[in-house]
């Protein structure tokens, strides 16, 4: 029997053992929260995507920049109203673009509005850690009107 569909955040604690008695492990999962200051939350329209900072087959900031993949998604979409998002990530196992594995990710996340949130990017680093915090604080958006 397998158990599956289990939380990221518990996924590193569970011990699986097989017919010959030898344990068997999820590849870590790594995992967090980005949150939202109110000028991104109370827009209709912002957005948010996260790119690895650093990666051999393209930078962020590059044509061939690359949005960092979750265990089910990229870690990118609406905002929708929420003052903070979680995400997990395969610290073992993620190869995107020559990454190497099992190693400290580092990644700019940014993050725009139309009406109230004006453009922001922050810098982190995706730890062995289930407790990853990423602040976003975009400033008013006082230049562009969606009318």
């Amino acid at each position: 029997m397998f158990i599956d569909n289990i939380q990221a955040t518990d996924k590193n604690r569970i011990d699986f053992y097989d017919v010959t008695n030898t344990k068997r492990n999820y590849p870590y999962t790594a995992a967090g929260t980005i949150s939202f200051n109110t000028n991104l939350v109370n827009d209709s329209s912002a957005i948010y995507k996260m790119f690895f900072t650093t990666n051999p087959a393209g930078d962020y900031g590059t044509a061939s920049g690359i949005i960092v993949s979750g265990i089910s998604a990229p870690i990118s979409g609406m905002i929708g109203g929420q003052s903070s998002i979680t995400f997990d990530f395969n610290y073992d196992s993620n190869n995107q673009g020559g990454r190497t594995p099992a190693t400290d990710a580092n990644v700019t996340v940014v993050a725009i509005g139309l009406n109230t949130a004006q453009f922001v990017s922050t810098t982190a680093t995706i730890s062995r850690s289930v407790s990853n915090t990423i602040s976003l604080v975009s400033t008013l958006e006082r230049n562009y009107s969606n009318t």
